[in-house]
């Protein structure tokens, strides 16, 4: 073999390698820079939604508000919804009237969907303004979780009173605290001190308490949908969502019908407003509902753990 053709025959060896060096090259950048787009990705929060603190719209409210008897009849126990468990103990009023005590958070997941739930049993009984739009923590389980934020708003009621708690923020920073009184109560039917807390009372000392804290049923029904869209499914009783947010409402205002006397007639006397609260029952869960401990992170790992977020006030 001439030595023009060895040199030939080299240079394509060494031409081929550095070919399939810089392949390779360009193989780990491009996984490289995939890599770091990922931990980007998981370890820096998405920027948080504008609405968020702003005022929500009356036409939203209403949509919450306006769910008809009809549908909340035809929902009943709904499905994924737990009901309360009844207590007895120390009086809970507030401006002469039986209260409902929420404690909650508003980077909570779990309160994030309480709270949905909530407005829609109060607002059977009197009406809210100075809601606000909130999402849940961006880090959390069922991160950014539609909501609201209960910290400035009003609640006006001939029936009953509304107290709320946001103890922090969605960045976990300080906003309420509980009085003592507000505490002890928590302490007694809450001892893990999870969140959210609710409990519905009146001055003979008949309570409905949330089970350990938690809410009535799983954020996940929410996910992947903004204020409008979920709002716009409370009325449909064939939505999942419906099913579980007015589900829960439905244990909600029976509860506040048993500690105000059955008041209004108009509401009370409604087959929605006479379920039975039994302490551990969960009603018709989903086929794929696991009891597991899904999450760690912020969540309260407790009894029923999907439903409750360390309270961290302390």
């Amino acid at each position: 073999m001439s030595q023009t053709r060895k040199k030939r025959i080299l240079g394509d060896v060494k031409r081929a390698r550095r070919r399939r060096t810089l392949a390779t090259t360009a193989i780990v950048a491009v996984v490289m820079v995939g890599v770091i787009l990922g931990v980007i990705f998981l370890y820096h929060p998405q920027s948080p939604d504008p609405l968020i603190g702003t005022p929500i719209p009356t036409s939203l409210y209403n949509q919450i508000a306006g769910v008809s008897n009809n549908t909340l009849a035809t929902i009943g126990t709904g499905q994924g919804a737990t009901g309360l468990t009844s207590e007895k103990g120390s009086s809970l009023t507030s401006g002469g009237k039986p209260e409902m005590l929420y404690i909650g958070a508003e980077y909570c997941p779990f309160c994030a969907a309480e709270r949905w739930s909530m407005i829609v049993a109060l607002s059977r009984f009197g009406s809210f303004s100075g809601l606000t739009y909130m999402e849940s923590s961006s880090t959390d389980a069922y991160a950014n979780t539609p909501t609201f934020s209960f910290r400035d708003s009003v609640y006006t009621s001939n029936y009953i009173s509304f107290v709320s708690v946001e103890t922090q923020d969605r960045n976990h920073g300080t906003l309420q605290t509980p009085t003592p009184q507000e505490q002890s109560f928590m302490n007694t039917y809450d001892s893990a001190q999870s969140i959210p807390f609710v409990d519905v009372g009146n001055q003979t000392g008949n309570q409905y308490v949330t089970l350990n804290g938690g809410s009535q049923y799983l954020p996940s029904v929410l996910s992947g949908m903004n204020w409008t869209q979920i709002a716009g499914q409370l009325n449909d009783p064939n939505s999942a969502v419906a099913k579980a947010v007015d589900g829960s409402a439905n244990y909600l205002i029976t509860a506040i019908c048993r500690v105000d006397g059955g008041n209004p007639g108009t509401i009370c006397n409604q087959s929605f407003a006479g379920l039975t609260m039994a302490a551990y029952v969960v009603n018709n869960m989903p086929p794929t509902f696991s009891l597991d401990l899904i999450y760690a992170g912020d969540s309260q790992l407790w009894f029923l753990p999907w439903r409750n977020s360390l309270d961290l006030i302390s």
